[in-house]
């Protein structure tokens, strides 16, 4: 394997020698979007106070809720209790996990006796828009941001603020003119949210079902729009015309972190003319003959164990820090952490605002990271896709599979490889990658590509 520039940082994966022989491997197929039973007066409140005022200059901040895709994978429900965490033993942990991956397994084999889940589940997101005064013609970019297992929609915040205040950012032709930064349902306020209703199955397609439920029935149709803190559903008509046509008034990049990089593989494929360009930051896509995956499911017997409620927010924040996972996260990043991952309870605790079994749930994920690689070769090659790989990292392969991956779609690729990075590459270096999406954006829509919008 050669790299283009060795000793530059970071540096760029040439194309592989040889494209490593792969089994054609059947996608199932993905439940279809039906309209949710609930009305706007029915919307939960936010679990905390929304945010609102300046972003960075030029742009505010708002937070919305609207439903999740409905249905969903079957899923038996499950409240996890308090106490489940580091006081579960490994014995008990690693026979839970047992039961849970394989109750898994029978579902991704699609012989799951369940029916479909119809609870009703919700989103939130946060909506960062340039101010009316400073829009111009309103007919710049759209970026949509989903984080991966463990965060949550703010992680992306220390990244888009050094995004939008780049100088470089001058230097491509349309700007940022809105962007919205989504939660999992299982992390962040939409975890609050839906804690009572989550189950013990989580599929992926679900994750990439939410956005493509977003982005077809609730988001505004222009960004210049003033919204409700509830999204309401866009009429039938509407959702029909973005399947077939995308947005005659937006241009929509979408930028992902591991399964939720990941996750807009499905949409890219089912609704190709919904995103302009994609940038997948150490996108959970593998191809099915990687052998290196966790077979006796270590992680998430390790993730199920993981200490998530102290006596006070200091305690928290004190054990956080003394953690070796966060070792590596930017000073930047853990506060963002601090403020937005963890709550006070009623009782006067403090927690995670994702409940560790959900982490581990979404751990035992699979046969959907082999699909969407697979799926990678019915991209249409006009959508240019831009990956970011941390060499350290073997989420993705290793550097052999990463390149396999990063050049397995048919049309426009191009790749940043950070040598010394792992696969938490946002939450380590914010800077660089703020770096690495501003110059493929100003690569990808040059200044005259405004005039032609």
């Amino acid at each position: 394997m050669s790299l283009q520039h060795s000793t530059r940082w970071p540096v760029v994966l040439s194309p592989p020698a040889h494209i490593a022989p792969s089994k054609f491997m059947q996608t199932r197929p993905v439940l279809p979007l039906e309209s949710p039973p609930v009305i706007l007066e029915d919307y939960p409140s936010l679990p905390r106070e929304p945010r609102s005022g300046t972003f960075v200059p030029g742009y505010s901040i708002s937070t919305h809720v609207f439903p999740a895709a409905w249905p969903r994978c079957p899923s038996s429900h499950f409240a996890p209790p308090m106490e489940m965490t580091a006081s579960l033993s490994k014995e008990a942990a690693a026979e839970m996990i047992l039961h849970l991956s394989a109750t898994k397994e029978t579902q991704e084999r699609g012989k799951d006796p369940r029916p479909a889940n119809r609870n009703i589940l919700w989103t939130v997101a946060n909506r960062v828009v340039r101010n009316t005064s400073s829009q111009g013609l309103g007919n710049g970019l759209t970026l949509i941001f989903l984080h991966g297992i463990g965060t949550h929609k703010e992680t992306w915040e220390p990244i888009l603020r050094r995004l939008l205040n780049s100088r470089s950012s001058a230097h491509f032709g349309p700007q940022i003119e809105e962007v919205w930064l989504l939660d999992g349902v299982q992390h962040g306020d939409a975890a609050l949210l839906n804690e009572g209703l989550l189950g013990d199955t989580f599929d992926l397609v679900d994750y990439s079902r939410d956005l493509m439920n977003f982005v077809l029935a609730y988001l505004p149709t222009q960004g210049t729009e003033d919204i409700l803190a509830g999204l309401s559903r866009v009429s039938d008509v509407e959702i029909h015309n973005r399947q077939r046509h995308g947005f005659k008034s937006r241009t929509i990049v979408g930028v992902g972190h591991s399964l939720g990089a990941c996750s807009f593989v499905y949409p890219a494929v089912l609704y190709p003319s919904i995103f302009s360009s994609l940038i997948l930051v150490e996108s959970f896509t593998v191809p099915e003959y990687v052998k290196y995956l966790d077979a006796h499911r270590k992680n998430e017997t390790a993730c199920l164990r993981r200490k998530w409620a102290w006596d006070s927010k200091e305690a928290a924040i004190e054990f956080i820090r003394g953690n070796s996972y966060y070792q590596s996260w930017h000073p930047e990043i853990l506060h963002e952490y601090f403020h937005h991952a963890i709550t006070e309870t009623n009782n006067g605790q403090w927690r995670l605002k994702s409940h560790p079994f959900l982490e581990a749930v979404m751990l035992l994920e699979r046969v959907c990271i082999y699909e969407a690689w697979q799926m990678l070769l019915d991209i249409k090659p006009n959508t240019p896709l831009h990956w970011v790989w941390g060499g350290k990292s073997k989420r993705g392969g290793g550097i052999d599979v990463q390149t396999q991956t990063t050049y397995r779609h048919p049309g426009q690729n191009s790749n940043v490889w950070h040598p010394g990075v792992d696969h938490l590459l946002p939450q380590e270096i914010p800077d660089l990658l703020a770096d690495d999406i501003c110059q493929f954006l100003g690569l990808q829509y040059p200044p005259n590509l405004e005039s032609r919008l």
